[in-house]
């Protein structure tokens, strides 16, 4: 329900109104629109100054306030089909396309044949991507006048349903109606290309940018044909020029740079996207391909750096994923090395390099030890078993030997290089050598008498023990024996002078020692 408004309002307000009028007709915009926020404020109904005022934010630029009170006047008007039209109209330019749609509905509502409302519902329409729709609307505006609008329009609705024909139709009639039409020229171009017909889309395109030289679209359509066409170098020299009208924009130099990098310029390429990168750091795409031309160059160092900079700053993005999997491929290989992994035994004791000593006692022998290499350890076995690694590729593993007496160690890292090494188990015994004294004589309590006064002694004997012995000393003196036989002989001449004792050591493979002392009785 409007506002009542008096007869000494409603004439305040048709004044402001006339001197409004007075003031658009001579261009007096502000002092118009002064006039007319008066004359709306006094009467907020008042139809004519909404239809007025909205003129005027549209000579102004001021679109939105335009709009809103064209939309005013069509509601108080509903019959006033200009006022849904202009709405419609400059919403859509404001690209509210859906509010667009609604309004010029209703303006088709009034009248179906009107060749603006139909043309703005074609345009709006193919923005909404209602192609169909699109179509039926335009189809029905050309009917009643041919506009190059119209006919680009509907090109760019069968363009996107794939009516490839349709849509190059109508490209060429919105050229043959304006020649100098930019966007068909190029819309035409586009459609050859995607219909994979290379020539005719080079021949618009070498159209274009005879007619449009300085307009950077014409070379970046020209150029993706040159490409598709498999002529790089073209597509390159094309990019160039692009570049330079659109001074040095990161998208271009992107594109030359993958164009350089298929061309085998490498070192072109990584200069792109070196550029590409000063002015967008964050531009993962380029580290990447950065990283790639890097490799080519064999400049490996560089390369590693960029890829595990594009790992990081890409953290498992999905939107990466095929290049984050072949990054981690590349990255395998520029780390490629031939050295095998090193196999260390901390525990048990390695005897002579190739045997490992094993008590006779034991059932179960703890194997303990590490593997060195360059590169990661993919697997480690024991006689054939898995073995866990630790942290610093450390390992435990208990190994049953009740019945085994060979013992295998293989360790592979994750580029194949593998080592394996042998061993023996020798299995020794935890008894003590036993020395026996053959000469001189040695009674029941470990007694040795001299009969005569001379300054030495003659001593021979022997050493039992299931091992080998490896030493035999008297008094820190070294005896003379067989290292190779079990059981050996032992002899040694000593010095006994001053002494009232003597002391025989023996040591065997295991690191078993006996020491025995002698009383001398003179």
């Amino acid at each position: 329900m409007g506002v009542i408004v008096s007869t000494s309002q409603a004439q305040n307000a048709k004044k402001s109104f006339r001197n409004a009028k007075k003031f658009f007709e001579g261009q007096q915009y502000q002092e118009s629109l002064t006039e007319l926020n008066r004359a709306i404020t006094v009467d907020t109904n008042y139809f004519d100054a909404y239809v007025l005022r909205a003129q005027i934010f549209e000579k102004l630029e001021i679109l939105e306030k335009a709009a809103s009170d064209y939309e005013k006047a069509s509601a108080l008007n509903p019959k006033s089909i200009d006022n849904f039209i202009n709405a419609g109209r400059l919403n859509y330019q404001l690209k509210n396309y859906t509010k667009a749609i609604l309004l010029l509905n209703r303006a088709n509502n009034f009248d179906s044949k009107n060749f603006q409302v139909l043309q703005y519902k074609g345009l709006t329409h193919v923005k909404l991507n209602d192609y169909q729709q699109a179509i039926f609307a335009l189809d029905k505006a050309l009917q009643l006048e041919q506009t190059t609008l119209c006919f680009y329009a509907r090109g760019e609705a069968n363009d996107s349903l794939k009516n490839y024909d349709l849509a190059i139709d109508d490209y060429n009639n919105a050229i043959r109606l304006n020649p100098n039409f930019q966007e068909a020229f190029f819309a035409l171009s586009k459609t050859y290309l995607k219909s994979n017909r290379f020539d005719r889309a080079l021949e618009f395109a070498n159209n274009a940018v005879q007619k449009f030289p300085e307009v950077p679209e014409a070379y970046e359509i020209r150029s993706l044909i040159f490409y598709k066409r498999g002529e790089l170098l073209n597509a390159i020299n094309d990019l160039s020029k692009l570049e330079t009208l659109t001074e040095n924009k990161p998208s271009v130099l992107f594109t030359r740079g993958v164009y350089y990098f298929e061309y085998e310029h490498f070192q072109n390429a990584k200069s792109d996207f070196s550029q590409v990168l000063a002015i967008e750091p964050s531009n993962y795409l380029a580290i990447y391909c950065r990283g790639k031309a890097n490799e080519e160059l064999m400049e490996n160092e560089s390369a590693i750096k960029d890829f595990l900079l594009f790992l990081t700053l890409t953290d498992n993005n999905p939107i990466y994923s095929k290049e984050i999997a072949d990054t981690k491929k590349r990255l395998f290989e520029l780390n490629r090395e031939m050295d095998s992994p090193i196999v260390i035994i901390d525990s048990p004791m390695v005897i002579n390099q190739n045997r490992l000593a094993a008590f006779n006692n034991l059932e179960d022998l703890l194997i303990q030890g590490k593997i060195t290499d360059q590169s990661n350890i993919s697997s480690v076995t024991i006689n054939g078993q898995a073995v866990e690694l630790g942290t610093n590729n450390e390992f435990k593993y208990n190994l049953n030997i009740s019945e085994i007496n060979k013992l295998t160690i293989t360790a592979t890292d994750v580029y194949g290089n593998f080592s394996t090494i042998y061993y023996d188990l020798q299995k020794t015994d935890t008894e003590l050598p036993v020395v026996r004294l053959a000469t001189p004589f040695v009674s029941e309590n470990g007694e040795i008498y001299i009969k005569s006064d001379g300054p030495s002694l003659y001593i021979e004997g022997e050493i039992e023990d299931a091992s080998l012995i490896t030493g035999i000393f008297i008094d820190g003196v070294r005896a003379s024996f067989d290292s190779t036989k079990y059981n050996p002989k032992f002899n040694a001449t000593i010095s006994i002078l001053n002494k009232s004792s003597i002391v025989i050591k023996a040591v065997d493979e295991n690191n078993n020692r006996q020491e025995k002392s002698f009383l001398l009785i003179h």
